[in-house]
C-alpha cells in the first residue's frame, strides 16, 4: 500500500482520460446533457463508475488479508487506515482526473494533463521534505501535500483532518467538473 500513489500516478491518467473527452469527441455530450437528469447525477455517476472499477481492484487484495489472518496476528488498525487511505487518495486522483478530462475532447491531453498535475503533486510532495519543516514554504507544501496526508493515514494515525481534507478536494474537483458541464450545457 505504501507505494499506491505511485502507481496512481500511472493509473489514473488512464482510467480517467475517457470519462468525458470521449463524450465530447463522439458528440455523445449532447445527448448527456439533454437527458433528463441534473449535472450532478452525471458527475457523481460517472465519479461512481471510475471508483467502483478502482474498489474492485482493491478487493482482489482481501485473499491476502485473509491469509494473514489465517496464519498470523494482523494489525487490524492498520490495515484499515491503509484501505481508507487508498480509497481516500483515489476519490481524490479520480475527481483531479475527471476534472480535467471535462476541460478537452482529446483523451491525450487529459491523459499527460491528469500525469503533469499527479506528477507535479508529487514533485512539490519530494521538495516539501527537502525544505525547512519549520520555513513558509516548507509548512505550505506539507500541508497541502495529498502524499504527506497519505502517510500518515498508512502509519496508522486516523485524523479527521486528513479525512476532511481528502473530502474537500473530492468534492472540490467535482464541483469544478459540475461547473465545466453547465457551462456546456448552455
Amino acid at each position: 500500500f505504501s507505494n499506491m500513489l505511485i502507481v496512481f500516478l500511472f493509473l489514473m491518467p488512464i482510467l480517467t482520460m475517457r470519462l468525458f473527452s470521449e463524450e465530447y469527441k463522439q458528440g455523445t455530450d449532447r445527448l448527456l446533457l439533454t437527458a433528463p437528469v441534473s449535472v450532478w447525477e452525471i458527475v457523481f455517476g460517472k465519479f461512481l463508475a471510475a471508483v467502483s472499477v478502482l474498489l474492485v481492484a482493491l478487493a482482489c487484495t482481501l485473499p491476502w488479508i485473509v491469509i494473514v489472518a489465517i496464519f498470523g496476528t494482523p494489525a487490524w488498525a492498520s490495515i484499515l487506515g491503509c484501505y481508507i487511505a487508498v480509497l481516500c487518495a483515489a476519490a481524490v486522483f479520480v475527481a483531479m482526473g475527471m476534472f480535467l478530462s471535462s476541460l478537452t475532447e482529446s483523451q491525450l491531453i487529459a491523459a499527460v494533463l491528469s500525469f503533469a498535475l499527479f506528477l507535479g503533486l508529487y514533485v512539490a510532495d519530494m521538495l516539501s521534505y527537502s525544505l525547512d519543516s519549520s520555513s513558509l514554504p516548507g509548512m505550505l507544501l506539507s500541508w497541502l501535500s495529498i502524499f504527506t496526508r497519505y502517510d500518515s493515514f498508512m502509519s496508522g494515525q486516523f485524523s479527521f483532518g486528513n479525512l476532511i481534507y481528502f473530502l474537500s478536494l473530492t468534492g472540490l474537483f467535482l464541483y469544478l467538473t459540475a461547473r465545466v458541464l453547465e457551462r456546456r450545457r448552455l
